[in-house]
């Protein structure tokens, strides 16, 4: 009925592109943007760091250590939201000069601190449950920052600038939750506390010797 009697109006958004052009415009921002590019590795893999926990947590709690069911890490995940709480002050710090790169790679170094505290994750809850909130907000800190970053390169591309970041961000969730798996099978938790941690040093190493004037160099 709508379509009968509303107006017929020419569409006057002149700036609408083909959606081939949409995704190769998508793609020249990764190339366009080093810091887009460092970004995303470094999120990706403090995001394949926070998978590689929560993939193992599960068969951890089962395990004969603890003998807890799957509703146990779903307990873990509300413990996980106190981690929020650093968000507002993780977003004030990201906005002021250089402010993304100190947050950054002090939410980096909490997420490698959490490993060391998961580390004695079988001796008992309190160092899980303690990890899980160091983890946590070092994730909410480290995203905050990486997003203030990414937008302040090109505010008329803020969508596809965010495409491009998020497909690097999830393609480091996958890799940390096959990793996990493959640890836990091969080496339960001492196994997956190693592999978390170098997903998170890797993280911290690569953003610490992070040069955004020479990359810039580079590019252009």
């Amino acid at each position: 009925m709508l379509w009968r009697t509303l107006p017929r109006l020419p569409a006057d958004d002149t700036s609408a592109q083909s959606y081939a052009r949409l995704v190769a415009s998508t793609l020249a921002q990764f190339r366009k943007h080093a810091d887009l590019r460092a970004a995303g590795i470094t999120g990706g893999l403090f995001f394949g760091a926070f998978s590689v926990f929560w993939v193992g947590l599960t068969p951890l709690l089962g395990s004969p250590a603890y003998g807890l069911g799957p509703a146990a890490a779903g307990l873990f995940g509300i413990l996980g939201l106190t981690g929020a709480m650093v968000a507002p002050i993780s977003g004030r710090h990201s906005d002021r000069p250089g402010g993304p790169r100190r947050v950054l790679l002090l939410a980096l170094a909490a997420v490698l601190a959490a490993w060391g505290l998961f580390a004695f994750g079988t001796h008992g809850l309190i160092w899980l449950i303690l990890g899980v909130v160091v983890l946590d907000a070092g994730a909410q800190g480290a995203q905050i920052a990486n997003q203030t970053r990414i937008y302040a390169l090109d505010a008329a591309s803020r969508s596809r600038i965010n495409a491009v970041y998020m497909t690097q961000f999830f393609i480091g969730g996958a890799l940390g939750t096959f990793a996990a798996s493959h640890a836990w099978a091969l080496g339960g938790w001492p196994a997956v506390v190693a592999t978390g941690a170098a997903f998170s040093a890797l993280a911290l190493g690569l953003h610490a010797a992070w040069n955004p004037g020479r990359a810039k160099t580079l590019v252009a």
